[in-house]
This record gives structure tokens, C-alpha cells and sequence, in this order.
């Protein structure tokens, strides 16, 4: 309760001052009323503003404990539930990649830090190629095409709770901007089809979205060893 009461005054300057400012104004005519009038109709306009002031301070009061706590929990436990979501995502797609690589000896807790996934999928093989490459190339390969398709409904659980994250809560701007234009990218790739027209343009989206994600990589910061997702989750 405290914790939110401090955020309100941080985040809510505006609607704080004006709280303070009537329960000041209340105090002084509480102290005051009895004095005598200063001139015609004095104590009808104090009496006025105080009964505004009264008003203000119930109305700010019940906004706090009725509507801000309940939505800063709400807000709270949802972003905790992405944040989790978010994890298993990641755990599940890399344990895809470490089947279709078969490197048995490797764990998706193993991978899921973005500098050490980012070492070993550039990391070359025998062959000159590295594990990413290689992992696009079976996959691309995969006359099957059951790992492709594992992936993809990774993508479409990714994007369904990204949209129930837009549509839960009230997002700042910029981290709303940023999950929008991930919904967005999310929402097409969830259809990707090998026989689709469009397909070697969307499977190339494809991989490079799996790659910032898994990588933080962007074409602002390069390898910021970033990830975006929880620094904008964490912002909320």
C-alpha cells in the first residue's frame, strides 16, 4: 500500500498538489471561519471554496484507494505473468533450436542469456558455417517441415499474449509504440507458409525477429545485449 502511495505522488504530480493544496486550504478556513469578515460576503465565498475543497479531497481520496492501488496491482500481476510467459517462450523456441541442431548436450537455461545465445549461434562448425546459419538450413530443409511449423505456433502464443498485454493495461506511449510494432510483426509471421508467394520475404522477417529477440540485436544499437521486451516491461 505504501510503495503505491509513494508512486502515485511520483507519477501523479499534478492531481497530488492539488490534494495538499485543498486539505491546506480546508485547515486554514477550519482555523479560521470564526474570525471576523473581512468584507461583504467573505465567509459565503470561503464557506464555497471549502465545500470544493472538501469535494476535491474525497473525490482524489477515493480515486487513489478505489481506482489507482487496485489498477497499479492489476497492472503489477499482469506484467509479472508476461514476464514469466515471456521466459518459457524463449526456454521452449531455444529447446526447438537445440533439437533441430542436435546438441544434445546443451540446455535452454544455457542459452537464454542473450550474450551467451548470441556466442553460440555465431560460433562457426566445420564447415565455415555457424549454428544459426546451420539452424535456418535444416530447418529450411526439413521436408516435414514440423519444426518450422513449432516455431511458428511459439511466434502465434508469443503474439497472443503481447496483444492481451496491449489490451489489459494502460501502457506509457513509447513502451505501447513498442509492443504494437511487435504485435504487428507477430501477428504476420504467426502465418507464414512455406507455399506462400510472399514466403522468402516473411521467412527472412522470420529469422531476423527470432534473432533480436533472442540476440537484443537492432539496427540502431547492434548487439546492445539488451532485451527489449524486458526493458520495456520494465518501464511499465
Amino acid at each position: 500500500m505504501i510503495n503505491e502511495i509513494i508512486l502515485f505522488i511520483k507519477k501523479e504530480k499534478i492531481i497530488f498538489w492539488i490534494l495538499i493544496s485543498s486539505i491546506i486550504f480546508s485547515l486554514i478556513f477550519i482555523f479560521t471561519n470564526r474570525i471576523p469578515e473581512l468584507f461583504l460576503y467573505w465567509k459565503e465565498i470561503m464557506l464555497f471554496l471549502y465545500s470544493i475543497s472538501i469535494s476535491i479531497i474525497a473525490t482524489i481520496i477515493f480515486y487513489i484507494f478505489q481506482i489507482y492501488i487496485p489498477n497499479i496491482k492489476k497492472t503489477k500481476k499482469i506484467v509479472k505473468v508476461f514476464h514469466e510467459q515471456y521466459k518459457y517462450f524463449k526456454l521452449d523456441t531455444i529447446q526447438i533450436f537445440i533439437w533441430v541442431l542436435n546438441e544434445n548436450n546443451k540446455e535452454p537455461e544455457d542459452l537464454i542469456d542473450l550474450d551467451d545465445f548470441k556466442k553460440y549461434f555465431k560460433s562457426e562448425k566445420w564447415d565455415m558455417t555457424d549454428n544459426w546459419s546451420e539452424l535456418i538450413n535444416r530447418i529450411e530443409d526439413d521436408d516435414n517441415d514440423e519444426h518450422f511449423q513449432d516455431l511458428v505456433f511459439q511466434i502465434e502464443l508469443l503474439h497472443k499474449k503481447i496483444n492481451l498485454l496491449l489490451l489489459s493495461i494502460d501502457l506509457p506511449d513509447d513502451v505501447f509504440s513498442f509492443f504494437h510494432r511487435l504485435d504487428e510483426t507477430l501477428s504476420k509471421l504467426k502465418y507464414i507458409r512455406k507455399d506462400s508467394e510472399r514466403y522468402q520475404n516473411d521467412y527472412k522477417i522470420f529469422w531476423r525477429t527470432l534473432w533480436e529477440i533472442f540476440t537484443g540485436w537492432s539496427n540502431i544499437n547492434w548487439y546492445s545485449n539488451i532485451d527489449f521486451v524486458k526493458k520495456n516491461l520494465d518501464k511499465v
